[in-house]
């Protein structure tokens, strides 16, 4: 028996209901875009879902104020090199006001990164 490995999305799932469970106010944010059309001929306009690249996948608030940022990858996925380093700089932001930011493959590595800041 065989068991298939969880979808990012599973993964992300995974991760809020482990953060509500520790008393972590987060929020999924959908990156990503789509073409609008209303219906007329031409080519659509371009929707961001947010403004900010590089945003992560789950963003909120630490018991104690501190602003978190997290980013979820299926464990061995592959990130386009423009993609992740609007990323790294996200985070990176983050961290230089104080916030937390990690890249996450597993439950786990968010449940012990969360313990090393105090979260249980």
């Amino acid at each position: 028996m065989s068991f298939k490995a969880p979808t990012e999305t599973d993964l992300i799932r995974q991760c809020l209901d482990f953060l509500k469970l520790a008393g972590v106010f987060a929020i999924r944010v959908n990156s990503g875009a789509a073409i609008y059309r209303d219906g007329r001929a031409g080519l659509g306009q371009l929707v961001r879902f947010n403004s900010e690249p590089g945003m992560s996948d789950i963003i909120g608030v630490l018991p104690g104020g501190r602003f978190c940022a997290i980013e979820v990858k299926r464990a061995g996925a592959r990130t386009a090199p423009k993609r992740k380093a609007e990323q790294d700089s996200f985070q990176q932001r983050i961290r230089d006001m104080g916030g937390f930011a990690l890249t996450v493959d597993s439950l786990q590595n968010l449940i012990d990164a969360m313990r090393e800041v105090g979260v249980r």
